[in-house]
Formats: C-alpha cells, sequence, structure tokens
C-alpha cells in the first residue's frame, strides 16, 4: 500500500552534508529526510518506510540570510568582537511536496508485527492529524505541515534537472560497517524525484565511511 501524504511549510534547508561553513538548500530533501517526516506521525523500531517519489508542488523560491556566530567552543572569557565569524544560509520559502511512501518490516520486526498493523496505525493517526513530535524539513527552525492526502496528486513543477549525486540515507542494518552514510544519484523529472530502494543504493555502493566518500 502506498501512502500520500502532503507537506507544506513555510521554510526548508535541506544542506547536503558538503556544506561547511554555509548552508544552501536543495529543492528535495534525501530519503533519510523524508523518512524523518512520516516518522514525525508514526515510527517504530519495527518498521521501515520506503520514499518513493517526491512531488515538487511549488516552484522553488530562495531567500538568503547571514548571521554572525561564535568561533569559540572551550570554557572561559571570551571577546564577542573577535571571536565570531560570518555564516551564509540559504533557505527554501514557501514550499509544498507530496511524498508517496510505503511501509515495511525492519529487522527487528517481531511476531505480533506485521505491515498491516502499522498501514491501520498509520492511516489512523494522519486522518486524526496526530503525531510524535514536530514534523521540520532538514532544520528545526523549519517546521512543516504533515497531511494526509486523498485524492489526485496536485500537478508538479514543470522541471527537469539533474541533481547529481547526493545523500540518500545512513543504513543502521550493515552488518559489517558501523552506520556508513550512502549516496545515489537523483534527478527531477517533470518536477519529480524518483528515489532508488535501499538495495539499489546499497549495489551501487557509493558511500562514506569515517568522514570519506568512496566506491565499493
Amino acid at each position: 500500500m502506498r501512502w500520500i501524504v502532503k507537506v507544506t511549510a513555510d521554510w526548508a534547508l535541506f544542506t547536503p552534508p558538503s556544506f561547511r561553513a554555509e548552508r544552501y538548500s536543495q529543492i528535495v530533501g534525501s530519503h533519510d529526510a523524508w523518512v524523518g517526516v512520516l516518522r514525525g506521525i508514526l515510527g517504530h523500531k519495527a518498521m521501515l518506510w520506503t520514499v518513493h517519489a517526491v512531488h515538487v508542488i511549488a516552484e522553488p523560491r530562495y531567500l538568503g540570510l547571514t548571521q554572525n556566530e561564535l568561533k569559540f567552543n572551550g570554557s572561559g572569557p571570551y571577546d564577542r568582537e573577535t571571536q565570531h565569524t560570518q555564516r551564509r544560509t540559504t533557505f527554501l520559502r514557501d514550499v509544498h511536496y507530496v511524498i508517496e511512501a510505503s511501509i515495511g518490516l525492519s529487522p527487528s520486526a517481531g511476531p505480533d508485527d506485521s505491515v498491516a498493523k502499522f498501514n491501520s496505525m498509520f492511516g489512523e493517526r494522519a486522518r486524526k492529524g496526530k503525531s510524535r513530535r514536530q514534523t521540520y524539513l532538514g532544520t528545526r527552525e523549519c517546521m512543516a505541515l504533515v497531511e494526509l492526502h486523498e485524492g489526485p496528486i496536485p500537478q508538479a513543477i514543470d522541471l527537469t534537472q539533474d541533481l547529481g549525486v547526493c545523500f540518500y540515507g545512513t543504513d543502521f542494518y550493515d552488518p559489517q560497517h558501523r552506520e556508513p552514510q550512502y549516496f545515489a544519484p537523483l534527478a527531477i523529472e517533470q518536477g519529480v524525484v524518483y528515489y532508488p530502494t535501499w538495495d539499489e543504493v546499497r549495489a551501487l555502493g557509493i558511500m562514506r565511511l569515517g568522514g570519506k566518500q568512496r566506491v565499493a
């Protein structure tokens, strides 16, 4: 069963891991970012969310902000006039997405867990507007409204663009490595981003261990 979920927010900040001092939002988030949104409604160690596609409904609009941040990380007195640096952040504004996703079982699932059970729980919670925590898009300042969408999916924007190799997610079930980060090539096709499955991403083997990216 595929769930259709609408996500809207005043702000979004999907920053690639390669950005350090400055933060610049991509048009869409990683697979992990969307899973985090859905887990805001229902998350359990026995279930796995798979995001199949994200429809970009609103045209991308950007707003850049510059702020001063302290460089001082120690204890004791510091001089705020000299121990600060400017940081540039470029947000997305007035975003609107539609997520297509489905629920599966994780390796932690027990005999009493089933996909039907979690589908029922998610549907009930989503229709009543319940959530486990406040959902956000990329950073906690960018709070989002998440609603179950029942009916035809709105028309996506007219945009086709290669996004390159993007961060996909962290693999918490790899028996050989401790939580490796995986990357995958993504593209927007007529306003829709189609995400590969975890099996496809693992087969590509573009991963980062200990802060280094490599191709297996």
